[in-house]
């Protein structure tokens, strides 16, 4: 790994490698066709993790590279938007070397289809447990608009605490994504696939629910319901053709017949899966599969690495992290939105790997100055096509201490470092957020302005966000007017449709402050199933730091928006220090 020019930084002897000045990686858990999974520690809240580096041969052609960047944010977008114990937590997106990396919670696990190898077909209640888990969390997939698409053995993942979920949600997709797919790409895996996505149609819940099917299937049968001597051409033909095998007679064979019906009306969903399969599950606290078959996970119970304390435990005083048992309660993940947005503009270290016309897109998606990276980058994902920004209990006033009865909800004062996302340097803020919603916090390195740390506050319904970033020593290099002017530059491409422009009083803690208002993307550059947003910021100095605080809402809200940041956020946000 340390042979590729985008890698993360370090790996010298003794050294481990280190993605985003954050997650020191441990040991490569497995690799498949999109990159390589390492355990790894994260610095910043003391816990073990899996971070997912994707990393693009520079021979791949532009369009293939691209395409894997964006598979690799549909997953994360998928996952983050599904808060369930049976699927797979995400905890993070970074960038290693301009590649999207994905960061989730680290288990001691092996997929079912490697214990289906080794042990054949399993046991009527083993095979219940784990598809009962796989049935709830589809039911929660469905639920958040989610499509899996690829539901099968390999991705599902057992722990040997007997618990399952689901994971891999590479090429899922939200309700609203069916028009961004071509009609001639077949997703999934053939010996898995749904009939009507094998035929070319759309996958919708139940192609999931089929895949579920055939899961049971193999794990009853020790091998896939359709495997035509690894011939994926012949497999697809054959589910789209052939009739559809049947299991002998047994506790689960008509479940599997009803879910692997071909008329896709007719398959059961996830509450009557459950249900057929409640009588037959192992008893609550029953050993599922025995500790023998986990000796090669590489993680222990407590989600560490087998026998490993932090990385880099001998890189001297003051530079190892506490124990992994004292790691930090991590918040609830807040939903993802159905689509990216704009893309961020580029970052110091993103490699090229396409020809002239990736670097125009590139170049495009480049000149907008941090505001438009507020939306695009973690904030960008989380809106909700078509979700109003408040709660409906909200509406109208009731219980809580908003300035106005349209913002009911119960704000409480955050406070937050701006140093780094590793912890290291001090920047200290607080800042008024709702109760419950989200944080996350990321670094951001741009070509030709100072590096950035971000913290954005998400509702829980994924519709509105409180962005405060800083960017140090901004002021060394650049005025307040070189941000506006990449503004205006972004105006005159299409970009954004830049709103009013303001001075207004400063936050405590600094300087002369500017108001400014944009939306993304502009009016009539936008496809009908994105929904337009519009952000509202408080630009403002504080020695030579350039600070921002703004509110991120559909274009619709963006009258309460802007009092949100107003009447609330902007009046009570303070740079300490």
């Amino acid at each position: 790994m340390a042979s590729h020019d985008s890698g993360p930084a370090g790996g010298s002897a003794g050294e481990p490698l280190v993605v985003a000045d954050r997650y020191r990686l441990h040991v490569p858990l497995g690799t498949g066709a999109m990159g390589t999974v390492w355990s790894a520690f994260d610095d910043f809240l003391h816990r073990w993790v899996a971070v997912k580096l994707v990393y693009l041969e520079h021979a791949l052609p532009a369009e293939t590279a691209e395409r894997m960047r964006q598979r690799t944010l549909r997953e994360a977008r998928a996952v983050a938007g599904i808060s369930h114990p049976n699927v797979i937590t995400l905890h993070d997106v970074v960038t290693s070397g301009g590649e999207p990396c994905i960061v989730m919670e680290l288990l001691p696990a092996r997929n079912l289809a490697g214990l289906i190898a080794d042990l054949g077909p399993l046991s009527v209640p083993q095979v219940a447990t784990v598809a009962d888990a796989v049935a709830a969390a589809l039911e929660a997939a469905e639920a958040a608009g989610v499509t899996h698409r690829d539901v099968k053995p390999g991705n599902v993942l057992v722990c040997r605490d007997g618990r399952a979920k689901l994971t891999d949600f590479g090429i899922a997709a939200h309700a609203t994504d069916a028009a961004r797919d071509s009609g001639h790409l077949l997703l999934g895996s053939p010996a898995y696939m749904a009939p009507e996505v094998a035929s070319g149609h759309g996958a919708g819940p139940e192609a999931d629910l089929w895949g579920l099917g055939a899961t049971v299937f193999a794990a009853l049968s020790g091998h896939p319901p359709y495997d035509e001597a690894d011939d994926a051409m012949a497999t697809v033909r054959a589910v789209s053709h052939d009739p559809v095998p049947r299991l002998p007679d047994g506790p689960l064979s008509d479940i599997v017949t009803a879910l692997m019906q071909k008329d896709p009306r007719l398959r059961p969903r996830p509450p009557e899966v459950r249900q057929a399969l409640a009588a037959h599950r192992a008893a609550p606290g029953a050993q599922l599969f025995q500790e023998s078959l986990f000796p090669h996970t590489g993680v222990g119970a407590d989600g560490a690495p087998e026998g490993a304390g932090p990385p880099g435990a001998a890189r001297g005083a003051g530079a190892t992290p506490d124990s992994p048992q004292e790691e930090a309660a991590p918040e609830p993940a807040a939903p993802l939105a159905t689509d990216p947005g704009p893309l961020p503009f580029r970052e110091r270290d993103t490699a090229s790997t396409g020809g002239p016309a990736t670097s125009v897109a590139l170049a495009v998606a480049a000149v907008l100055l941090f505001c438009l990276s507020a939306l695009a980058g973690t904030a960008a994902t989380r809106w909700t096509a078509g979700a109003e920004i408040l709660p409906a209990t909200a509406l109208g006033g009731g219980a809580g201490d908003g300035s106005t009865g349209e913002y009911a909800y119960r704000y409480g004062s955050r406070t937050g470092n701006a140093g780094s996302t590793s912890g290291a340097g001090a920047a200290p803020f607080t800042v008024p957020v709702p109760q419950g919603w989200a944080t996350f916090v990321s670094r951001h390195d741009f070509r030709e302005l100072p590096a950035s740390t971000r913290t954005e506050y998400v509702s829980g319904d994924g519709a509105a966000v409180i962005t405060v970033e800083r960017f140090p020593d901004y002021f060394v290099h650049y005025e307040l007017d070189d941000y506006l002017d990449e503004l205006h530059t972004e105006v005159h491409r299409g970009g954004i449709e830049l709103g009013t422009r303001e001075v207004v009083d400063p936050p405590e803690g600094t300087e002369a402050s500017t108001a400014v208002c944009y939306r993304v993307p502009a009016d009539g550059d936008h496809e009908a199933h994105v929904p337009r947003r519009t952000t509202t910021a408080h630009l403002a100095r504080s020695g030579n730091e350039m600070w921002l605080v703004g509110v991120t809402v559909p274009t619709r809200d963006e009258d309460a928006g802007h009092r949100m940041l107003t009447e609330r956020v902007a009046p009570g946000f303070t740079v300490l220090g």
